[in-house]
């Protein structure tokens, strides 16, 4: 008998899906747990493949083949490699990857071989998948259709809003201590604003460390003033400007739907501590709206093929230019010394965006450049973290030394990638692993903005579309 048929059959077998190692490579061992049989079908193997010289998850592609090479190769009774399809009574399309994953678990489910397991869990994070999978085998009941639960993060201080209470005797001071009793329980760095007095005033603090302090409602960061297009200010902008400018709050999640402003104030706010750090570094995922674009496809060396992906940033450089033109003509860098570091990115070429950022010496880096370094004394600008893995945010985030800040901003209403959802999302994951209420979550701050200014018509369609 040998070691594979020795293995006692006491827990449940296990089908992975591709996209679930992608976002998980080391989930292999946790699924196992010591009494799991944990089963591959061949044509993920194949997938992934494919996808290990993905620009973007190339190298996360390469960790799962190296899992899946070390119990494989070492012959673990609770892992395998199955090459078997059976089609018979599923009419499905043989060619296509998603159907013979299960026309795997429809051979595991008729094989002598894989008998004896207490369930048969098909572990997928594609919906339609999960859904076909549903109507194919719901008659069996030992066969279990479930996401990935271990990469699903609850939802709750990615979804916290600055909230507002009201104490009528309350006297507004500068700072005032912190009492979870009179004013609730609060994360590190969150917002609450105080309504006061007979006339009903109100007034934004944020909590630091043991302390509430007050934010003035004419705070301004790099000449910007918080907009809200009605009488009352902007509190989501007005926190956001004061972590930005903290030099104890060194990660920032700016989350909100389109034209809250994101972008805008994260590079105001590298602009305007430009002498504080050695550089400031551009990071996007460069994911295409329909996510079947290839970086590779694009003319040009890494520079012009970024250009695309760093419209907005010029978009909201040329907004800095018309609205605080003095800050910016101080900070442009001499052509002669731009030149000299990096003459591509100061040629005059018909990407007009990489002469624009390299004019105030901003750096744009791909997310593949991001691995095995450590950047120190920077502000680090991370645009759509929202399609970013868990593994890929950790990647970014540990990435930092020490002098440097980080701003994520993000949307988790705009997911581009097929495999992520609100609650596997990177964003999310780091959002409800960094912020928090303990003494250390003092490095992390957290703004939800709500407030669309970008025009009326897309604050409507970002309410109801």
């Amino acid at each position: 008998m040998d070691k594979q048929e020795s293995c006692e059959k006491s827990g449940n077998l296990i089908l992975v899906d591709t996209n679930v190692l992608i976002n998980a490579p080391y989930a292999l061992e946790r699924f196992m747990d010591g009494k799991n049989k944990v089963v591959i079908p061949l044509i993920v193997l194949t997938e992934l493949d494919q996808l290990k010289k993905d620009s973007r998850i190339g190298a996360d592609v390469r960790e799962v083949i190296r899992e899946i090479e070390k119990y494989a190769f070492d012959k673990d009774p609770l892992f395998e490699v199955e090459k078997n399809y059976d089609f018979s009574g599923i009419d499905l399309d043989k060619s296509r990857a998603d159907y013979k994953i299960m026309a795997t678990l429809n051979y595991i489910l008729k094989s002598e071989h894989y008998q004896g397991y207490n369930l048969y869990k098909i572990v997928s994070n594609d919906i339609n998948m999960r859904i076909m999978a549903h109507a194919l085998f719901k008659e069996n009941p030992l066969v279990s259709i479930e996401p990935h639960k271990q990469e699903q993060v609850e939802q709750k201080n990615s979804k916290e809003e600055i909230s507002i209470l009201s104490l009528p005797d309350f006297f507004v001071e500068f700072k005032i201590d912190y009492n979870p009793e009179i004013f609730g329980v609060l994360n590190q760095n969150a917002g609450i604003v105080i309504e006061h007095g007979e006339d009903r005033k109100r007034n934004l603090f944020i909590r630091s460390g043991n302390d509430l302090k007050l934010i003035k409602n004419d705070y301004s960061l790099f000449g910007l003033q918080a907009i809200n297009g009605g009488d009352e200010p902007n509190y989501g902008q007005l926190l956001a400007f004061y972590q930005l400018s903290d030099p104890d709050i060194n990660c920032i999640f700016l989350q909100g739907k389109a034209g809250t402003g994101k972008t805008l104030m994260a590079l105001a706010a590298a602009l305007s501590q430009k002498k504080l750090f050695e550089q400031t570094i551009i990071v996007n995922p460069m994911v295409p709206l329909s996510n079947n674009g290839k970086l590779g496809f694009l003319p040009g060396d890494v520079l012009e093929k970024s250009a695309p992906w760093l419209i907005p940033f010029e978009q909201n450089i040329r907004f800095l230019e018309k609205h605080v033109p003095e800050q910016m003509s101080r900070l442009v860098v001499k052509a002669a010394k731009a030149e000299k570091t990096d003459k591509k990115a100061y040629q005059k070429t018909e990407f007009e965006e990489i002469k624009l950022w390299a004019k105030y010496g901003f750096i744009c880096q791909p997310l593949d450049y991001i691995r095995g370094q450590t950047i120190t004394n920077s502000f680090i600008i991370v645009e759509e973290p929202q399609n970013l893995t868990q593994h890929e945010i950790k990647t970014i985030v540990t990435r930092l030394g020490k002098g440097s800040k980080i701003a994520f901003c993000g949307d988790l209403s705009q997911i581009d990638v097929p495999y992520l959802t609100e609650n596997s999302s990177g964003f999310t994951y780091a959002i409800e692993k960094m912020v928090g209420t303990t003494a250390r979550a003092k490095m992390a701050g957290s703004v939800l903005l709500t407030k669309s200014l970008r025009s009326e018509l897309a604050s409507y369609a970002s309410e109801v579309l």
